[in-house]
C-alpha cells in the first residue's frame, strides 16, 4: 500500500525532538532528587532533596532550551538549503593592479567555450 503523501521527515525529527527534550528535562532531576534523598537519610536531614531537586530542575530547563534552540537553527538552515535559495555571495577582494582585471563568471553568462555556466 502506497502513501499518497511523500516522505515528510519533519513529524520524525519533532518526535525525536519532544523525546530529548523528556529526556534533558527527567534525567537531571531524577538523579540530583536521588542524591538529596541519599543525603538526606545519610545526613537525617529533610531539607538537601529539595534544594536538589530545584537545581535538577533548573540545570534540566537550561538543557532543554539548549537543545530547543539548536533545534531551531537547525530547522532554518534546513529550510533555506531546501528553499532553492543561493545565499548571496561576499563581493570578492578588491587587489591592486591588473590582477582584479580578470574575468570574473556570471550565473547564466557564456563562457569563452560557448558553454552556458
Amino acid at each position: 500500500m502506497k502513501h499518497d503523501k511523500p516522505y515528510d521527515k519533519s513529524v520524525y525529527r519533532a518526535l525525536v525532538l519532544v523525546t530529548q527534550i523528556g529526556i534533558h528535562l527527567l534525567v537531571p532531576i531524577c538523579l540530583m532528587t536521588l542524591l538529596g534523598w541519599y543525603l538526606d537519610e545519610k545526613l537525617d536531614t529533610v531539607f538537601i532533596t529539595v534544594i536538589l531537586f530545584v537545581m535538577g530542575a533548573i540545570a534540566g530547563g537550561q538543557n532543554a532550551y539548549k537543545l530547543v534552540m539548536q533545534s531551531m537553527k537547525e530547522e532554518v538552515s534546513l529550510e533555506e538549503g531546501l528553499s532553492g535559495d543561493k545565499p548571496q555571495m561576499n563581493k570578492p577582494k578588491k587587489t591592486s593592479g591588473w590582477v582584479q582585471s580578470d574575468v570574473q563568471e556570471v550565473e547564466g553568462a557564456e563562457r569563452p567555450d560557448g558553454s552556458m555556466e
